[in-house]
């Protein structure tokens, strides 16, 4: 199933550009770019903390190379306090 057909591609742009900017690597401040920020090839990335009842987990999950992905990660880390642990 291919998505894309009912979702306008200026939705894919922007979600594709907030997660390169997470990564810090055009020298921004990024939640990961400590992690990617020197990287030799462009990452898309996005940090998250998924709260619980008790301890807030880590969520991190990223692709590359950024516009013609061929590789993706998603880290998850129960009671990991915060997404760039999982980076």
């Amino acid at each position: 199933y291919d998505m894309r057909s009912e979702v306008p591609e200026e939705v894919f742009d922007t979600v594709i550009e907030g997660m390169r900017r997470a990564t810090g690597q055009d020298g921004t401040y990024g939640t990961a770019r400590s992690y990617v920020g020197d990287y030799p090839i462009l990452i898309g990335s996005k940090t998250g903390t998924p709260q619980t009842e008790q301890f807030p987990n880590a969520t991190f999950i990223c692709f590359a190379p950024l516009y013609d992905p061929e590789i993706a990660i998603a880290v998850v880390i129960e009671d990991g306090w915060h997404g760039y642990n999982g980076a």
